[in-house]
Formats: C-alpha cells, sequence, structure tokens
C-alpha cells in the first residue's frame, strides 16, 4: 500500500517555504548520518524524503529564477501556509498526535523567522 507514502508525497508538495524545506532537509540529513549503516530499511525512508524534499525546494527555486513566483507572491504563499500550518497543528493536537503537531509548531517558528527576515 503507498497510503503513507502519498500523504508524505503530498505534505512534501504542500510545503511552500525554502526555510522549511532547508531545515527539513537537514533534520533527513542529522537522521542518516545517525542511522548510519545500522538500519538500512529506516535509512532508505529517510533519503527518500530528503529526495522528495530536495526536488522540492529546486522547484520552489526555479519557478523563482523564471519570474513565476516573485518576492510579493512567496510572500503570500509563506503568510498562507503559516496560518495552514497553525490549524493544522490544533487539529492534531486535539487528536492526540502531540509529535505532528510539534512538527507543525517548529514549521511554523521556521516560517516566522523567514517571514520576519524577509520584510525586515
Amino acid at each position: 500500500g503507498g497510503g503513507e507514502e502519498d500523504d508524505e508525497e503530498d505534505e512534501i508538495q504542500g510545503i511552500t517555504s525554502h526555510a522549511v524545506l532547508e531545515a527539513e532537509i537537514a533534520a533527513c540529513d542529522a537522521q542518516l548520518a545517525a542511522l548510519g549503516t545500522a538500519q538500512p530499511d529506516k535509512a532508505q525512508d529517510v533519503q527518500f524524503r530528503r529526495d522528495g524534499l530536495d526536488l522540492r525546494k529546486q522547484e520552489i527555486e526555479s519557478q523563482i529564477e523564471c519570474g513565476f513566483l516573485n518576492q510579493e507572491g512567496y510572500l503570500r504563499l509563506l503568510k498562507d501556509a503559516l496560518a495552514k500550518e497553525r490549524q493544522t497543528a490544533g487539529v492534531k493536537k486535539a487528536a492526540g498526535d502531540r509529535e505532528g503537531a510539534v512538527r507543525c509548531l517548529r514549521r511554523y517558528k521556521v516560517m516566522e523567522q523567514e517571514l520576519k527576515d524577509a520584510t525586515a
């Protein structure tokens, strides 16, 4: 069944923040380093996620480079994503998914900072 994988792919496609993607890629790298060769299956999953994140990051970068996405449009996406992430965190928390909620809030903080930096 590709259920979980599809969810993950949707989740990655839903990330619009460059800073969040970089943070998630760094987290994958740290996980991969920690896993080493001891858990090849787990490492493969993490690598798969990392590849997806990397692809999404390139996608956003090329949209900006090609002029499909200007600073203003990007910031609008970021603000939407902030609102959505906050909402999702609430939903996950209510559903008893603390880990999911924490992940959302972590992404929220990263985007908040990115927005601050961009509008400073």
